[in-house]
């Protein structure tokens, strides 16, 4: 052994090597954020969905009759054009039920009070298989006398599904358990849905992987779930088909429900870049949204109601009374064609917009460690709705354009190019527009990262730490063009100052002072006749 602690014995020591060299490793994938109503979905839990795989996890969107509800997964389609990924929480109703279906040894008697029995004679003996429904939240308490249950927990209420149980070989302890869907009038199999499986806890297969069924379901990534009565053995089970039944959206998700979902998203473990409403247009509900993107500094967009007329979209703003720099609202009273049920429909762009946004952070910067957050999600370049068979909703009550950014409304201009880059900020200075305040939450977040490095280090570590990181992530803005030098001659001609100062013996206050680009938002040409 080699010591690394130098004691009174004479030797040779070798010590553990010093590294105060720190860095950040930036990821520059663009995570956005809301809750909405959808078919299926996992609940009580906030769950991501990308490109690939938004419609499998959560369905395709519901149709127009269902009202404002319908246009969520609208928006999460749309925002995942711009997006890596969306993190969602499912809004469901309080009356909202999961179905479960428990075997038992068939006992001959009559059905179990409050349940349904489905009896499957077999060639030597029967199964009952009991169905119920439970409230999303309660857990599953297998009946007396049952060997296992098996339940959907992707959030689908399964009334068209069945699981199927066959091979059944209590010498090996094994049988094969699958799940099947309804589609067409058939049953057919759930791709990545069969498996052979045992009841006992401690059941390998030839490759050292656990076949207890409870454990198998779950780490193979299942759609469902199981569970085992202690002691349960193979012997006791038959071949069987069950189908699911009772299963439940619910009726009406209130306002309430929506705000036990989105916050959700304010769990710190979430890292979170933007959020939008997608098609909720209660005030009251926005408000509570907004506070919580406001505490995780992520820019959160709202739809104005589509329906309402310029006019009307001003008022409705108005009464709102939204006041923060993070958020932006548009107004979008256009219908367009529906890809998923024909004809036309309506929804806004909140989710167009968070994909705009997200263009932004991934554009290049000259930097491949720096986002894009001063380019800005509106014009020709990355406001593009994209929407076929644009229609108006309205041709009467329009304003002048001047009158819907003093409102702080972003339009959309014939329902095709997102028109203006304000925040609802109120107040006539530079955080009323939108680039402005995402750079500096860009700055804000790679400023947490670089602190909890140096978090608990001694004065000297942490003063010289903070200086080096507060200037590599301005120096880098720099170099991307988020930061320029001041308009103002009397600010200097530095982009950025820092300051640092221990206020207290465990409190160090850093202060960074930055001039941020500006946007080419209004542009004039002066014509001159020359003789």
């Amino acid at each position: 052994m080699i010591p690394s602690v130098v004691t009174a014995a004479p030797g040779v020591y070798v010590l553990p090597p010093i590294d105060n060299n720190f860095s950040l490793a930036t990821d520059l994938s663009v995570t956005a954020a809301t809750a909405v109503v959808m078919r299926r979905g996992e609940v009580g839990k906030p769950f991501t969905v990308t490109r690939a795989n938004w419609q499998d996890k959560c369905g395709k969107p519901l149709p127009m009759s269902h009202g404002a509800e319908a246009e969520g997964m609208r928006h999460v389609k749309d925002a995942l054009e711009g997006c890596d990924r969306v993190t969602l929480v499912r809004v469901i109703a309080s009356d909202a039920k999961y179905p479960v279906i428990q075997l038992k040894p068939a006992t001959g008697g009559g059905e179990p009070a409050g349940k349904k029995a489905q009896k499957k004679a077999q060639a030597d003996k029967d199964m009952d298989v009991v169905t119920e429904a439970l409230p999303y939240g309660n857990d599953v308490k297998l009946a007396d006398g049952a060997i296992l249950a098996v339940w959907p927990k992707d959030g689908d209420p399964s009334d068209n599904r069945r699981v199927v149980i066959s091979n059944v070989d209590a010498d090996k302890g094994r049988f094969s358990i699958l799940f099947q869907e309804k589609i067409s009038g058939e049953f057919v199999n759930i791709p990545n849905e069969s498996f052979v499986a045992g009841l006992g806890e401690d059941d390998k297969d030839d490759e050292n992987r656990t076949v207890y069924l409870p454990a198998l379901l779950e780490e193979r990534g299942s759609r469902f779930r199981a569970a085992v009565a202690l002691n349960a053995s193979v012997s006791s089970l038959d071949k069987v088909e069950g189908e699911f039944a009772g299963g439940t959206n619910g009726g009406k998700p209130k306002a309430d429900d929506f705000k036990k979902a989105w916050s959700m998203l304010g769990a710190p473990q979430l890292d979170i870049d933007l959020m939008f409403a997608a098609g909720q247009y209660d005030a009251n509900v926005i408000a509570d949204y907004l506070h919580i993107a406001s505490g995780k500094l992520a820019q959160f967009r709202y739809d104005i109601p589509p329906a309402l007329t310029e006019k009307a979209a001003i008022e409705w703003i108005r009464d709102a009374q939204i006041n923060n720099y993070l958020c932006q609202g548009y107004h979008y009273p256009y219908r367009a064609n529906d890809e998923w049920f024909g004809g036309k429909s309506i929804w806004g762009v909140s989710g167009t917009a968070t994909a705009g946004k997200g263009r932004c952070l991934t554009a290049p910067t000259g930097r491949v460690d720096v986002r894009g957050a001063h380019f800005t999600n509106a014009g020709d370049n990355r406001g593009v709705v994209g929407r076929r068979g644009v229609e108006p909703l309205h041709y009467t009550d329009q304003v002048e354009p001047a009158e819907l950014a003093a409102a702080r409304i972003n339009p959309v201009n014939n329902g095709a190019v997102i028109g203006d880059c304000l925040t609802t900020w109120n107040a006539e200075n530079y955080l009323r527009f939108e680039h402005v305040g995402a750079v500096l939450n860009d700055i804000s977040h790679e400023f947490v990262k670089a602190a909890r490095i140096v978090k608990f280090e001694p004065d000297g570590l942490t003063e010289g730490a903070l200086l080096d990181m507060c200037r590599d992530i301005c120096d880098a803005r720099v170099q991307s063009g988020a930061l320029v030098t001041p308009r103002n001659p009397e600010d200097g001609d530095e982009p950025y100052q820092i300051m640092i100062e221990q206020v207290e013996l465990d409190l160090w206050q850093v202060t960074i002072a930055v001039c941020v680009t500006g946007v080419g938002r209004r542009i004039a040409m002066q014509p001159i006749l020359i003789k």
